[in-house]
Order: structure tokens, then C-alpha cells, then sequence
């Protein structure tokens, strides 16, 4: 268009100077410049828009083109958005509903005071909070998180692109709503589950305290186990050979009467001292009934529920009831004490007639000494009397012996004979005397001894 505007515009020129004589064209001068204006005239399109204009139709036309890709991004289907465009668009547009944002920060809150986070907190607390206290907590900055950065939605989101990747592409599309309403029945059947699971983990603690409360006569219990202990022996080469647990048994089974009250044992009582050893006997077939209808409620629930039958065990010594138990027991202490009282009965009369004839005897005895010593008194007298005479005749031939001066010596020899007979015989009556002396004594200390004195 310009190019040939501008031969016009010389033609015309060329006109102009030469009056129209050698013209290139036959057209005349008016009609050449007619065309000229029109072509220079504006044309009908409208102006260049302004960079504003421009600017705000772009936006709009981006805007538009994300719309699109963010409802492909909440259908589950791939989108052109970077990470900051969408988490604009998720937090300008409200994806989660208030019930929807409601379930999502319930969820997260009891999952956290579920977790060592949570336990932390609550032993921070001083193990004053209860986990409901401690979730109500969580359940407030999660709520004030979700006003102030959105933390709530971006968290679901990034779960949900999880589940997308982790998701078969045979599945199909997983839109963001329906992904809400599955983790929703997800939590619902999870925490029924654990309801269930508690509701039966709390029936079987409280049947556990209930047999833990449950008492039993103490000679029963010590029967019954005495039984299990002689039925646990092995037989080799014709003797019988006591299994590993036994002497374990026999030990506990001596101080266990000392923990009876009023004749009657606990089953917790029961379990704390033979717990281990009902256990270990259930590995042996020939009491492993009993044993188990004796061990620890948990273990026998345990084991019932993998039984087809289903059968609870029973034990004939704890399933006797209170009044049962009370009554029993109650009459074999009435039985004991009046086997007490009988031998204590005989006893006291037994010790009165040991008495009696220690009495007797002491008086004998007694009796027996005074006379011996009365008759021993009268022999050291006697033999006191005999050493005086001894003495005073060996005094007198000594004498006779100083007084005689002469120096005849068969008179001489006869006197000193006589001295030595003298003093031999005040030896023998003195060494008599002493003898009799010391038995006499003897005889005193033990009369004294008898009488008590």
C-alpha cells in the first residue's frame, strides 16, 4: 500500500510540473489525487489499544486460563500451575467447607495428641490434662494457624496430591471432594475400630479385677496346687522325677498359708505368688486344664478366644463364691481352733501332771537328801570326833617322846613307834574327815537347789 502511494504521489508531482503532458498513466491529475486521499484517509479499525488496556486484558485472560487449570488441579487432573499460583487460588477460593475444615482439624488434633508431640505437651502440663484437654488445645492453634496462613488446607492439599501419585492411573480421576468424603470414612471406620477395640480391652480388664477379687480357701488352693505339683512329676526308670517348675512351687507353697486372712486368699494374691508357674505347667498336657483355669484372667481369655469352642475354664477353687468360700473357710478355722483348744487342753493337763510328778519327784529327791545329809552330818561328826581323838593322841605321844630323857632304846624305838602310829592314824582319820566333809556340803547345795533356794 505504501508503494504504490508513493508512485501516485510522484505521478501527481510529475503532473504538476509538466501539465499533464507525458503522463505514465491516462488518469487524470483530480482522479490521482482522489486516490492519494484515500489512501491516506484513516481507515475503519479502531486505535492501538493503551499498555493499561492491554496490560488488564491479559490479566483477565490469565486469570481466565487459571481458573481452568485450577479446576482440573480440584478434579484430580493435571494443570499448568505452578506451586505459588495454586496455593493463591486454594486459599482465595476456600477449598475446604467449614464442615469439611471442621473434620480436618479434629482429625489433625487427635492425631497430634496421639503422638510424642502431643504425650510432650501433656507431660509439660504436668500430667493434669487429659488427652481430651490436650487435643481441645491443639484443635485452638490450628484454628488460629488456618486464619493467619491457611495451615490447615495446604497440609489436606498435600496429602491429597500424595494420594493422587500414589493412586493407579487405572482408577481414574480422584476429585478433591470425593478424596475428602473416603479419608472421612476412612477415620470413621479407624475410630470404630478402636472403639470396638477398647469397649472389649475395657470389659476384659473389668473381668479381670473381677477374678482378681475373687478369694478361695487357703487349704483349697494349697490342695489343688500340691495336686498339679504331684501330677507334674515324670516317671524314670521307676522313679519319679520332678519337673523343672516343681521345686519352684514347693518353695512358694511354704509361705503362702501366711498370707491368708481369715482362712481366705485372693486370686490376686494367687497370681502375684504362682503366677509365672500356672503359666509354665500349661506347656504340660496332663495339667494343662487346670492350670489354666488357675492362671492370670488375661491369659485365659487370651487362649479361649482362639479356641472353635469358645468354653471359659473354671476353676473349682476360685469358682466357689463368696459366701461359699467365707463359709468354708469360716469352718475349717471353727475346726482348727477346736483341734487347738483339744491340744492345747491336753497339753495343759499334760504339763499339770508333768508338774505334778516333778513335784513329786523334787520332794523325793529332797526328802532323799535330808536324810542323806542328816545321816552324812552324822558320819562327819563321827569322823570329825575320831580325827579330834586321833590328834590329841598323836599330842600325847609326842609328848611322852619329849618327856622321856633316858637312853634305852628299845623304849625310845617304842615311843617313836607309838608317835608314827599316832600321827598315821590322825592322817587317816583328818583325810576320812575331810571326805565326809565335802559330801556334806555336796548334799546341802544340791537340797537348796531342790527346794529353790
Amino acid at each position: 500500500r505504501d508503494a504504490n502511494a508513493a508512485a501516485l504521489v510522484r505521478e501527481a508531482a510529475w503532473r504538476s510540473q509538466n501539465n499533464e503532458e507525458g503522463a505514465p498513466s491516462k488518469a487524470p491529475l483530480t482522479g490521482i489525487i482522489s486516490l492519494v486521499e484515500d489512501l491516506f484517509a484513516p481507515s475503519e479499525k479502531p486505535p492501538a489499544p493503551s499498555y493499561e488496556a492491554w496490560k488488564k486484558h491479559k490479566d483477565e485472560a490469565q486469570k481466565g486460563r487459571a481458573r481452568i487449570q485450577f479446576r482440573r488441579a480440584l478434579g484430580g487432573l493435571s494443570h499448568a500451575l505452578d506451586a505459588p499460583e495454586l496455593k493463591e487460588m486454594l486459599l482465595k477460593y476456600q477449598v475446604l467447607n467449614e464442615d469439611a475444615l471442621t473434620e480436618e482439624i479434629r482429625a489433625s488434633a487427635r492425631e497430634w495428641a496421639r503422638s510424642p508431640d502431643g504425650h510432650f505437651a501433656q507431660l509439660k502440663a504436668g500430667l493434669k490434662n487429659s488427652d481430651s484437654d490436650v487435643e481441645e488445645g491443639r484443635r485452638k492453634v490450628l484454628r488460629d494457624l488456618e486464619a493467619k496462613t491457611g495451615f490447615v488446607t495446604l497440609e489436606t492439599w498435600k496429602r491429597y496430591e500424595l494420594a493422587l501419585k500414589r493412586r493407579d492411573a487405572c482408577e481414574g480421576p480422584l476429585p478433591f471432594e470425593t478424596y475428602l468424603a473416603s479419608i472421612k470414612a476412612e477415620r470413621q471406620k479407624a475410630e470404630k475400630v478402636v472403639e470396638e477395640w477398647t469397649k472389649s480391652k475395657d470389659e476384659e480388664e473389668k473381668l479381670r479385677k473381677e477374678d482378681r477379687m475373687r478369694r478361695a480357701p487357703v487349704d483349697k488352693v494349697v490342695d489343688e496346687m500340691r495336686s498339679l505339683y504331684d501330677q507334674a512329676h515324670d516317671e524314670l526308670d521307676g522313679q519319679y522325677k520332678a519337673s523343672r517348675i516343681c521345686p519352684s512351687i514347693e518353695a512358694k507353697l511354704r509361705g503362702f498359708t501366711e498370707k491368708a486372712q481369715n482362712g481366705l486368699v485372693t486370686k490376686a494374691q494367687f497370681d502375684d505368688t504362682f503366677g509365672k508357674e500356672a503359666f509354665s505347667l500349661l506347656a504340660d498336657k496332663r495339667v494343662a486344664p487346670k492350670a489354666l483355669a488357675l492362671a492370670d484372667a488375661s491369659v485365659r481369655q487370651s487362649i479361649t478366644a482362639r479356641r472353635s469352642s469358645g468354653e471359659k475354664p473354671t476353676s473349682e477353687v476360685f469358682g466357689m463364691s463368696s459366701e461359699e468360700a467365707s463359709k468354708h473357710a469360716k469352718e475349717l478355722s471353727e475346726k482348727k481352733e477346736n483341734e487347738t483348744n483339744e491340744e492345747y487342753t491336753k497339753w495343759v493337763a499334760a504339763k499339770a501332771e508333768e508338774r505334778k510328778k516333778s513335784l513329786k519327784a523334787r520332794k523325793e529327791k529332797a526328802k532323799a537328801l535330808k536324810q542323806g545329809l542328816d545321816s552324812t552330818r552324822s558320819d562327819v561328826e563321827a569322823k570329825l570326833t575320831a580325827w579330834r581323838k586321833a590328834q590329841a593322841k598323836a599330842s600325847r605321844a609326842l609328848k611322852k617322846r619329849a618327856a622321856y630323857t633316858g637312853d634305852d632304846a628299845e623304849t625310845i624305838t617304842k615311843l617313836e613307834d607309838a608317835v608314827d602310829a599316832a600321827n598315821k592314824l590322825r592322817a587317816e582319820t583328818g583325810v576320812a574327815a575331810t571326805a565326809a566333809t565335802k559330801r556334806w556340803k555336796a548334799l546341802k547345795s544340791a537340797r537348796k537347789v531342790a527346794r529353790g533356794k
